[in-house]
């Protein structure tokens, strides 16, 4: 399951940058060949890096992608536009006109606003996550008719967000708790393709350290082919336990899940004296604490 997120379009007068003092431009809504302005940004239950009121992003930069058949008045790549007291306001000489035709326009767009390199960006995930794990969220948009001006555009999450949750069983010695909980062997750096999901060029394979409190831990990764994660759990006594989660439900036996962008697994284990136990895996909306999970019967050392 996926959670969508939509950036509305709205009234925001605009001139060009090529025009005189004496020409002024007002912004008509959906009539042709008016500017194309962003008013407010709507992100639908959810929790990312940003600031959220009411659904709505108020925070950071956004870069916007138009496209057209006709001609360069009516598209521009990557065009910044930047959240300032309680407006999105233009922040880029670029001015893109609204064609009213949504078959030859299109639009897309990314969060949060970068510099690419020949239309990538490359993202770096931390060797450890702090309280501040959300600064890793990233939001799409691909390219879909531009249809109103206001317009609305349908935003994704990039990553792939895990969730570990930790019990210990009685059997576990009196005081000693979990130290760390970490992914073991994924990418932490990957070329991201503005404006859709496309990730390409992974770096080396390294572990990385979720940020937890001792019961639940949480992080991202970088969405790809693998269809497990496994997992290192430290104790504090210095006892270390492996294992690794099947990311393919059961019940889906005509497909295979791998790590996919949007998605939230969550991971639920048992710490013992001597083993750990995975209890259930759940793969569900980005937000939700749960998806739909299976229990994993088997124990792992």
């Amino acid at each position: 399951m996926k959670t969508y997120q939509y950036i509305a379009l709205a009234a925001l007068a605009l001139s060009f940058a090529a025009c005189t003092q004496e020409d002024d431009f007002t912004l008509e809504g959906n009539l042709k060949d008016t500017p194309l302005a962003i008013a407010s940004a709507g992100v639908a239950e959810l929790t990312t890096r940003a600031t959220i009121n009411n659904d709505r992003l108020e925070e950071g930069s956004i870069g916007v992608y138009v496209y057209s058949t006709t001609g360069d008045s009516y598209k521009g790549d990557n065009i910044k536009w930047i959240y300032n007291n309680g407006y999105w306001e233009l922040d880029d000489e670029t001015v893109v006109l609204f064609e009213n035709n949504g078959e030859k326009q299109q639009i897309a767009a990314y969060y949060p606003y970068a510099e690419p390199t020949e239309g990538k960006v490359q993202i770096t995930l931390p060797e450890a996550y702090g309280d501040d794990y959300d600064n890793y969220d990233y939001l799409y948009g691909e390219y879909a008719p531009l249809t109103s001006n206001p317009a609305a555009i349908k935003m994704k999450h990039l990553m792939a967000k895990v969730t570990v949750n930790v019990t210990t069983g009685t059997d576990i010695d009196a005081g000693d708790g979990i130290k760390s909980v970490e992914l073991v062997g994924v990418p932490r750096t990957a070329d991201w393709t503005l404006p859709d999901a496309s990730l390409s060029n992974y770096g080396a394979n390294a572990d990385l350290a979720l940020y937890g409190n001792g019961l639940t831990y949480c992080g991202y990764a970088l969405p790809n082919e693998a269809e497990s994660l496994a997992l290192r759990i430290t104790t504090d006594s210095g006892r270390l336990f492996t294992l690794t989660a099947l990311l393919d439900n059961a019940e889906t036996i005509y497909d295979t899940e791998v790590l996919s962008s949007g998605t939230h697994y969550t991971i639920s284990v048992k710490v013992g004296k001597d083993k750990v136990t995975i209890e259930q895996i759940s793969m569900g909306d980005f937000d939700s604490p749960f998806g739909d999970g299976w229990s994993d019967e088997e124990d792992l050392k």
